[in-house]
């Protein structure tokens, strides 16, 4: 047999399983069958409601919301089989065949993903139709295609993303309680995510969500790539207990960020010049990552443009009242205040890179570029010059703050690097702790000092070399 005839066994086999389970399908005959009127009932009512105050706007948005949500529930359900996947069917002593069979490790990991992903997706498109129906019958909507067509995708890009990281917590679980508790924590984050699209659905902007599909899907295939990369049946088998081993743990880390130095200055000379060179690729993806946010937000001035009187320029400079706002930033206790706003916007954005392998991480260190090169063409539109609004607003602060950036997202961006290609004989754990200490390393001996460098200069020497400059 073929590769793909093996994974197309497994599939038939699990599914096969799966709907012959009264646990599995009852479940999703209630929400395929009942949620869906329910839905329908509420949204009937919330729809008239809003009608009631002519905000026809707000209703046609609210109809392609429920059907998100009609989606999204069944796959949540449907997480529970996807989280005893690998761990369940070793509780219950039924994996043995399939371990003591031909089939590589990889074949076997693909043909549960696969099959694991029919439950949810089929009570999702059922629960869709049945609510559709009932809209069309109450209310006469008909959804166009493009807009059905991108719900259709945000519903399969979430169910992929949920369920190929419930099988990754399936696969190094070691107890179905434990493989459910874990799972239960990937809900949260998607169901922030169904607020957010909630929002861009009721500002009519759909075109926008497209590119949380184009997200969503980078993320689900790490997602694969991580399983596939990490799985080993004999780790499968041979792990019987959950431990936590915070010696363990502390010691790799400890290795990692303090390696062969033995003072701060060995270490400078010689773990941060390694720990540098480990991320020239990534350095290379982040500074293009830095340019495109410049340029989308200078495309974005252009699309959504400010009151033309935002920058009022008199035309001797500034005004008192604009000098004085920028001369109440130059105080030691704004440097502080600076600096802690920027260690806590980079340590959310690390957390949310270890969490996302990197992306949305990446996407919170870029936005201060969009946002700068957004409100540089209104400048530009009063008569500023470029070289008066960089060298008066960003560079003497940006000298320090962009390698700053660049160095950390680097470091974030390198630890999904590193979890989607693990080096042989490692786990995750192993590869986890060690990408954390490469990052520690460029955060405690880099980003930090920078980021406190840039907030000195932000606080007492910017406010007053744009009040020179913006004032000639």
């Amino acid at each position: 047999m073929s590769s793909s005839s093996r994974v197309f066994a497994i599939v038939q086999r699990e599914v096969r399983d799966q709907f012959r389970d009264w646990r599995i399908t009852l479940p999703i005959a209630f929400l395929t069958a009942v949620f869906p009127f329910l839905i329908g009932y509420v949204s009937s009512q919330v729809v008239q409601f809003v009608q009631s105050f002519d905000a026809t706007i707000i209703a046609e948005s609210l109809i392609p919301f429920f059907l998100l949500v009609v989606g999204f529930f069944p796959v949540t359900i449907s997480l529970v089989i996807a989280s005893e996947s690998f761990v369940g069917e070793k509780e219950r002593r039924s994996i043995e065949p399939l371990l003591s069979s031909p089939l590589e490790d990889g074949e076997l990991y693909l043909g549960k993903l696969i099959a694991v992903m029919f439950p949810p997706l089929f009570g999702a498109f059922i629960g869709m139709g049945v609510y559709l129906i009932g809209v069309f019958r109450e209310f006469g909507f008909v959804p166009n295609l493009p807009l059905t067509l991108l719900v259709i995708s945000l519903t399969i890009s979430q169910a992929f993303v949920m369920v190929s990281a419930a099988v990754v917590v399936s696969a190094y679980a070691t107890t179905v309680r434990s493989a459910n508790l874990l799972t239960s924590f990937i809900v949260v984050p998607m169901a922030f995510l169904i607020q957010w699209e909630a929002i861009v659905m009721f500002w009519g902007d759909y075109l926008d969500l497209w590119w949380i599909v184009l997200g969503l899907s980078v993320i689900a295939l790490l997602f694969i790539r991580v399983g596939v990369s990490h799985f080993n049946r004999e780790e499968l088998v041979g792990q019987e207990f959950d431990t936590l081993n915070l010696r363990w743990m502390l010691t790799l880390f400890k290795e990692t960020v303090v390696g062969r130095a033995g003072n701060v200055i060995e270490w400078y000379r010689i773990q941060i010049p390694d720990a540098v060179r480990k991320l020239r690729a990534s350095l290379v993806v982040m500074a293009g990552l830095l340019l495109g946010a410049w340029w989308l937000g200078y495309h974005l001035a252009g699309t959504f443009k400010l009151p033309a009187d935002w920058v009022n320029l008199d035309p001797a400079g500034f005004g008192v009242a604009q000098q004085e706002g920028l001369l109440s930033l130059v105080s030691t206790e704004m440097v502080f205040l600076l600096w802690f706003h920027n260690l806590r916007a980079t340590f959310l954005g690390s957390v949310l890179g270890m969490l996302t392998f990197g992306i949305v991480g990446v996407l919170v260190l870029l936005l201060p570029f969009a946002v700068i090169s957004y409100l540089m063409v209104p400048f530009l539109a009063a008569g500023v010059p470029v070289w008066k609004f960089l060298l008066g607003l960003v560079i003497p602060h940006g000298i320090f703050e962009i390698p700053a950036i660049l160095l950390l997202g680097a470091a974030v961006l390198q630890i999904g690097v590193e979890l989607a290609t693990p080096s042989k004989g490692e786990s995750i754990a192993d590869g986890m702790v060690r990408s954390v200490g490469e990052w520690a390393k460029i955060m405690i001996g880099l980003v930090i000092p920078l980021l406190l460098a840039a907030a000195i200069m932000e606080s007492l020497v910017t406010p007053r070399l744009a009040v020179w400059l913006l004032g000639q």
